[in-house]
């Protein structure tokens, strides 16, 4: 098999193990919500939320959310349903019904009808649907879920409310009772804002107070700086004049930007591979991922026009050489890691994202991304040959620091247009996509 062959195969099966990754991640199994099955997100007992619980109620990886309530009105079943699908349930949907048949058939048909209508929104396109007895009911907006739950008087139905604001709370432990209602620890808030090589990101962190009543106050604001995802330039420098819109538009324009500070970095490697003597199709292979890029930043620019956002131009100092250990280093800290994760995370767009079009974006670049992905394990390999043992231990490292930067980057909310309109993951699915790609990837 020619090595031309070879590399197309690899590429390939690299692709077709994401697209499993992704698959399975997202499946229940990778998803923050339990089902009723579950015995830590359920109560015993015909009717949810009777009494109130001794203590918090968690899934695996945060609260929940049709769980640990005290309802003024208790219901047979509960259900936090996204675009359609139940993520978190409790109890069993028409048990109770004097004919679960028709009772079954009427929640079939709220829930298309829900997940269709613009006012489903919570957070993002979840909504909640519940039984009690033969009644069906649907809770779309922040309003008729608060008359739900009444007076918030549980740790979960204060996670419930700050998730119809603020997104899924991370973990659980995060919430305290107060005098005057809950608190939550440090939340945190993503805004695509300029660069510098190691932030692409500033980070909101505040403190959220819920009253009794569910209205909610931010407390206690800083400042953070989060993760920047794919290939950077060693030089990049921080646009002039962005501003801090949370919309899906800045989004898309802050990602045009990252694409074509990516067109830079492989043109950077392509020119520091060929002062090493490197092979000649290691070379091609950067200016093929270079030309790559400009298409992906033309079709990102294009959402962001879209959306009312034009990116802004992208500004580096270029490195005038680098060693080995330098090119190593770097492809640790941003190919065989970040872009790695890039890739995966390109392919879930390619199926969550809200619009046909941009799930086709997306999918065209999820393909490149991997080929690039393969890239920079193939460019690993034939640096490591060149180095010394204490050298590939001290590239080792740079990747092992890069994955962890990675996973305490992917703790914050992200904002719910963003994620509706882009198809991000969650905080807890880009965690379990992380820790998936360590495992099977790595």
């Amino acid at each position: 098999m020619s090595s031309g062959r070879a590399r197309r195969r690899e590429a390939d099966l690299l692709r077709t193990r994401i697209a499993a990754i992704v698959a399975s991640c997202s499946a229940a199994a990778c998803s923050p919500g339990v089902s009723s099955s579950d015995s830590s997100g359920s109560f015993e007992g015909p009717e949810i939320g009777r009494d109130a619980p001794p203590s918090e109620v968690c899934n695996v990886s945060s609260y929940a959310l049709v769980s640990g309530l005290h309802l003024p009105e208790p219901v047979h079943y509960l259900a936090r349903d996204y675009s359609g699908d139940p993520r978190e349930e409790a109890g069993t949907a028409c048990e109770a019904a004097d004919d679960p048949e028709d009772c079954a058939g009427a929640l079939a048909a709220i829930r298309t009808e829900a997940s269709a209508s613009p006012t489903a929104a919570t957070f993002g396109r979840y909504y909640y649907v519940y039984t009690r007895g033969s009644e069906v009911d649907v809770l779309v907006s922040e309003q008729e879920v608060l008359q739900l739950l009444g007076p918030i008087d549980t740790v979960n139905e204060a996670a419930v409310v700050l998730s119809l604001k603020y997104g899924l709370p991370q973990g659980c432990g995060g919430i305290s009772a107060v005098d005057d209602g809950y608190l939550t620890g440090p939340y945190l808030r993503r805004q695509l804002k300029p660069a510098t090589v190691g932030d692409c990101e500033v980070i909101g962190s505040f403190a959220v107070h819920v009253a009794y009543d569910g209205t909610t106050t931010e407390l206690q604001r800083g400042t953070t700086f989060g993760v920047c995802p794919g290939r950077r330039p060693t030089g990049l420098l921080a646009p002039a004049g962005a501003d801090g819109n949370l919309a899906a538009g800045a989004h898309f324009a802050r990602v045009a930007e990252l694409e074509l500070a990516a067109v830079a970095a492989f043109a950077e490697i392509e020119r520091a591979l060929a002062a090493h003597g490197a092979p000649r199709q290691l070379i091609q292979r950067c200016r093929a991922a270079r030309r790559d890029e400009v298409r992906h930043t033309a079709l990102m620019t294009e959402l962001a026009c879209r959306y009312g956002a034009v990116p802004e131009p992208v500004r580096f100092v270029p490195k005038g050489s680098h060693t080995l250990l330098e090119l190593a280093l770097e492809n640790a800290r941003e190919g065989t890691s970040r872009e790695l994760f890039g890739a995966v995370v390109a392919a879930w767009q390619s199926r969550a994202a809200s619009s046909s079009d941009t799930r086709a974006r997306f999918a065209e670049i999820a393909r490149d991304e991997a080929e690039h992905a393969q890239l920079s394990l193939d460019l690993a390999a034939w640096l490591s040959e060149r180095l010394s043992e204490e050298e590939r231990i001290l590239v080792d490292h740079e990747r092992e620091r890069s994955f962890r930067a990675l996973d305490l980057e992917l703790g914050e909310a992200v904002d719910d247009e963003v994620a509706h309109v882009a198809g991000l993951p969650t905080a807890s699915e880009a965690k379990s996509l992380l820790r998936a790609i360590r495992a099977e990837l790595t």
